[in-house]
């Protein structure tokens, strides 16, 4: 009854039995892993040929004996011919799966192929052997081709693909996955047995063991085709393989976990570098420490050998500020590279970090001191403040280095902590400069103002005293001769008049070099039309003030700042200009109050006189930029040897109270 049901259902048998290695095949095609580590993964790929070829084989043997009946019996032989082909093509890709996993994995990928290659000549040969004075489309042909691929090739490799198994299943377990491991040993299990009844047991012919031993014996013992078999052994290997792929599930898992611990491990390393990196170049230090120690601490937390800081100098080109780690021939210089070709100025440029392929130019001779000359690497990266590049900082390595994205970006924000840094070194450095500029400007205008005050005691004392001594002893002269001789008393008394004539000049002279009048009563323009005139009367030099646009009073402190400015630049032209006309050109421009006073003289380079010496020279200038900067202005100095002088005096209106 079970013979005879089979009998009857022998299409639903192969067709089973073709579905199972199909689904087989299919199921780790779809689950093939490309990107995965474990030895197994990259081989798949032929156990998946193996079960789509093996499944379209089988139901060859369902398909053929349909088309019988419709095609000629020469297309039959050679549909007969293709399945041959193809029944051998898919135990060629199980041997090799089976190879594959059972040969040390260093042995060359290009001797892998030659065993199976081997095999496939030896079948053919043996096949061409055993089939000499046959036709080409004999059925008997079709019979040893299957019986010899099966031996030669199925069983083989179904054996290597268990033991294959068997090793996978050693791995699987070590990593923690025992469930996982025993598929694998369940598949070996499997493997083995296709491999006995597919390999051993083939269709009954005259050759080898086939007489009495073949596919033949469960069928005539228990009534069961052997295909039953083989499908129920698909099956299980299916089954199988879909649960061992759990596997790759598990790895993808465990690398993302692994990935996710670096990517924190990464960003806690990144922060610690940061913070070690910030809290050198925080400290309040003078710019060639500062980059000092900045370089020491990114080469210390970036475990790296060596490197150096470019810059540009005032002239504009690049310099090498600082270098660690260098050996003495590199060259600390000014960057003689041409401008296109210099790496440096590219990063500059770009404000990116660049990793240069022929390393970098801007080196005559580089070596590390490691013992010997080796090749070096390095990467170039911006220092960038407010957007704007301050210079390069190129750091060194006897490895070759790669800027992937996530060391791009802490190799930027490194450069702009220093940049930052730089800037406020800088900042600091003026400030400094300005402190100690502003104390002596102070000491200076403490000292003119005793100068000033013992000047006017001395005037007091030398012409004011003077004359009221005289003026006293006249005063008394004229009251002894006024009863006897009225006529010398009056000459006595015009005598005294003009003593206090002289003494009102002396007196206006002293109040005009105090503050003029002029100013509080008339306006800034009249006071220094004023003032010129009466420089003009001391020195040789003519003085005119123009001015135009000014219809209404400023802020006294405005006029009082602009006035004195203005006599500081009118009082240096004549007394070191040698010129013979100056001219004070006042204007509103834009609510900006903007003063020009121009000379004839020589000139002089202002470079020369700021900032100021020991010797007095440019305290004067730097007394007017800063009364002007106080107000938010500027004062300008144009000058050159032969030229003449051109001080320009600007202020702000529009925050000045009182202004109009």
């Amino acid at each position: 009854m079970i013979y005879a049901f089979f009998q009857v259902n022998e299409s639903v048998v192969f067709f089973i039995y073709g579905l199972a290695f199909f689904t087989l095949g299919l199921s780790v095609a779809l689950q093939t892993r490309k990107y995965s580590r474990l030895e197994m993964a990259q081989y798949l790929p032929w156990l998946a040929v193996f079960g789509i070829a093996h499944g379209l084989t089988e139901w060859g043997y369902l398909f053929i004996p349909i088309q019988a009946r419709y095609l000629s019996p020469a297309v039959i032989q050679g549909l007969d011919l293709v399945q041959l082909g193809l029944m051998s093509f898919s135990f060629a890709a199980l041997f090799q799966f089976g190879l594959n996993l059972v040969v040390p994995k260093h042995f060359s990928n290009r001797w892998r192929w030659a065993p199976t290659v081997a095999m496939l000549l030896l079948w053919g040969g043996v096949l061409l052997a055993n089939n000499l004075l046959e036709p080409f489309t004999s059925p008997h042909l079709r019979i040893t081709g299957e019986i010899w691929v099966r031996i030669l090739l199925g069983f083989p490799g179904s054996l290597l693909s268990a033991l294959g198994f068997l090793r996978q299943s050693r791995k699987i377990r070590e990593m923690g996955l025992p469930h996982i491991a025993s598929y694998m040993s369940r598949l070996a299990f499997l493997f083995v047995a296709y491999g006995l009844l597919s390999g051993l047991l083939t269709p009954p012919h005259d050759i080898l063991w086939t007489r009495w031993f073949h596919d033949r014996i469960l069928d005539n013992i228990m009534g069961i085709p052997i295909p039953f078999f083989r499908s129920l052994i698909g099956i299980g290997m299916a089954y199988f393989i879909r649960l061992s792929q759990e596997v790759f599930v598990v790895e993808t898992d465990r690398r993302l976990e692994v990935a996710e611990r670096q990517k924190y491990e990464v960003a806690d390393r990144d922060r610690k570098i940061l913070n070690a990196v910030a809290l050198t170049v925080t400290r309040p230090l003078e710019l060639p420490e500062l980059l000092e120690d900045a370089l020491r601490c990114v080469l210390v937390e970036l475990k790296l050998p060596a490197g150096w800081i470019n810059m540009p100098a005032p002239d504009g080109k690049l310099q090498t500020y600082c270098q660690q780690g260098l050996s003495a021939n590199f060259v600390i210089t000014t960057c003689e590279t041409p401008h296109e070709t210099c790496l440096c100025r590219h990063v500059m440029e770009t404000r990116q970090a660049s990793v240069p392929k022929f390393g970098h130019q801007c080196l005559r001779a580089v070596s590390i001191e490691m013992g010997e000359e080796q090749p070096v690497h390095s990467v170039s990266i911006p220092l960038v403040a407010r957007d704007n590049a301050l210079g390069v900082l190129n750091l060194m390595s006897a490895d070759e280095l790669q800027l992937l994205p996530e060391e791009s970006g802490l190799l930027t924000a490194i450069g702009r902590q220093i940049g930052v840094a730089v800037e406020n070194a800088r900042l600091y450095t003026e400030v400094r400069r300005k402190d100690a500029l502003r104390g002596q400007l102070l000491d200076k205008v403490i000292t003119a103002q005793e100068e000033e005050r013992r000047r006017i005691a001395r005037e007091l004392h030398d012409q004011l005293g003077q004359d009221l001594s005289g003026l006293s002893m006249n005063i008394g002269a004229a009251t002894a001769a006024l009863p006897a001789s009225p006529e010398r008393a009056a000459s006595i008394l015009r005598d005294t008049s003009e003593i206090v004539s002289d003494m009102l000049g002396t007196l206006r002279s002293l109040i005009l070099d105090l503050r003029p009048a002029a100013l509080d009563d008339l306006g800034l323009a009249q006071a220094l039309r004023r003032y010129g005139g009466y420089v003009s009367l001391r020195s040789e030099m003519r003085i005119s003030v123009v001015c135009d646009n000014q219809h209404s009073r400023l802020h006294p402190q405005v006029e009082t700042t602009a006035f004195r400015i203005t006599q500081e630049a009118l009082i240096n032209a004549a007394l070191h200009s040698e010129g013979t006309e100056a001219i004070v050109h006042i204007n509103h421009i834009n609510s900006h109050l903007r003063i020009v006073v121009s000379d004839n003289g020589k000139g002089f380079a202002p470079d020369t006189v700021l900032p100021p010496d020991e010797n007095g020279r440019g305290w004067g200038l730097l007394g007017m930029q800063e009364r002007a900067a106080l107000f938010g202005g500027t004062v300008e100095v144009e000058s050159a040897q032969g030229k003449g002088t051109r001080i320009i005096v600007d202020i702000p209106l529009e925050n000045q109270e009182g202004s109009s």
